[in-house]
């Protein structure tokens, strides 16, 4: 299956909008022909394993978000999941790692793809900061400096000359980014990291400072006997499956 690059950059952030769509792919791999016919919420609800209330509300989200549409008439009424993909090949990705065994398991991946889409952005402009201080050739440096000029146009970067310098992401923001709290966003974490889709680097400043004796100090996590260290947020290198996935090398889109 699948999926415009453009919903991961619209669901993110929105609870709701990810239980919709998450939803909508569910429905859309266990159902044939994306169609549920004689359609009534309990079967939807059945299908997802939710409750009736939920159902119902995010059936109201994905007709108004353009996931789905009805067909037929009182008699057989006719639950459509719409084409989510773009016949554009360049502009979708596929989701079949996903895990389709329950809702749950489906809204999760959306959410881990969610929050290495951001990787992927961050990877992507540290790549044209690489071609641009060392371009294979002339024409190389051309095609980054016009990408990087217009990025800096967008507010996406702030100084096309300056050295790419990666600072992590912290849980702060990849809460920030799905849309969900700090506990989440480990569990989020945690999860592509067991899927193989992300590595973890743990990023940390030691300080030799004789005699601290493990004091409090301003600006510093912890101490020890004789040093002063600062725990730093992790950054998140890309698994080549998803580097392939995600055509990193032409990957045009970053935000």
């Amino acid at each position: 299956m699948k999926i415009k690059y453009n919903y991961l950059k619209r669901l993110r952030g929105n609870q709701i909008l990810q239980k919709a769509f998450g939803l909508a792919l569910l429905l859309k791999r266990k159902t044939v022909y994306s169609r549920i016919e004689c359609y009534s919420i309990n079967k939807m609800r059945k299908i997802a394993g939710i409750s009736h209330e939920t159902a119902k509300k995010l059936e109201s989200v994905m007709l108004q978000e353009g996931y789905i549409h009805f067909e037929g008439n009182r008699e057989n009424r006719i639950l459509v999941v719409n084409s989510l993909s773009s016949s554009y090949s360049s502009k979708n990705i596929c989701i079949d790692c996903f895990d389709f065994s329950s809702y749950k398991s489906v809204l999760k991946c959306l959410q881990a793809f969610i929050f290495i889409y951001k990787l992927v952005n961050i990877t992507y402009i540290k790549q044209l900061y690489q071609n641009r201080h060392n371009p294979k050739n002339k024409r190389e440096f051309k095609a980054t400096y016009k990408k990087m000029k217009d990025l800096s146009q967008r507010g996406v970067i702030k100084d096309i000359n300056a050295q790419f310098h990666d600072n992590g992401i912290s849980l702060k923001k990849i809460a920030e980014v799905v849309g969900c709290d700090i506990k989440t966003a480990q569990k989020i974490i945690k999860f592509a990291i067991d899927k193989e889709w992300i590595k973890k680097n743990r990023r940390q400043e030691s300080f030799y400072a004789p005699k601290v004796n493990y004091r409090n100090v301003e600006g510093y996590t912890f101490a020890t006997k004789d040093n002063l260290y600062r725990i730093l947020p992790n950054n998140y290198p890309l698994s080549e499956f998803i580097k392939e996935l995600f055509r990193i090398t032409d990957y045009l889109n970053a935000a």
